[in-house]
């Protein structure tokens, strides 16, 4: 009987962890070399976690290049404002000039902070490149 019990106590244990351990990608913007993007609402309400909102840029040699990626959040995917931090700084991430990237930029957020649906919002100027935005949740 007892072996039985702390099977089933470690087959739950196990069962919990996998969700932890699952990292959900939810596409905002997908790659495009478009000067401005509007992506359409995300519906995030069913993650949880502290989540990672991401930026792409492709390489870039122009020196007059400015990309800026604002992600922005609605309670009825209708009437979006800019996501800010607990320190209420905007949650927007500006790349310029040349560079070379091999890791996306990156903000955290808590998930409690956000409201249902999450978009993000592409502005490039000079040089056009490809760039995508996505958020990353640690559980669902």
């Amino acid at each position: 009987m007892k072996r039985l019990i702390a099977a089933m106590i470690l087959a739950a244990g196990i069962a919990a962890a996998q969700d932890a351990n699952q990292m959900h990608y939810l596409t905002l913007v997908p790659p495009s070399d478009t000067a401005a993007i509007t992506g359409a609402g995300v519906d995030v309400s069913a993650y949880k976690g502290n989540a990672r909102l991401l930026a792409d840029f492709e390489t870039n040699t122009a020196a007059g290049y400015v990309a800026t990626v604002t992600f922005a959040h609605s309670a009825n995917n209708a009437d979006f404002t800019t996501i800010t931090n607990t320190a209420g700084a905007a949650c927007v991430i500006t790349k310029s000039g040349a560079f070379t990237n091999s890791v996306p930029d990156g903000l955290s957020i808590d998930s409690r902070r956000l409201k249902k649906y999450v978009r993000a919002v592409v502005a490039q100027t000079g040089e056009t490149n490809a760039v995508s935005a996505l958020i990353v949740f640690p559980m669902k």
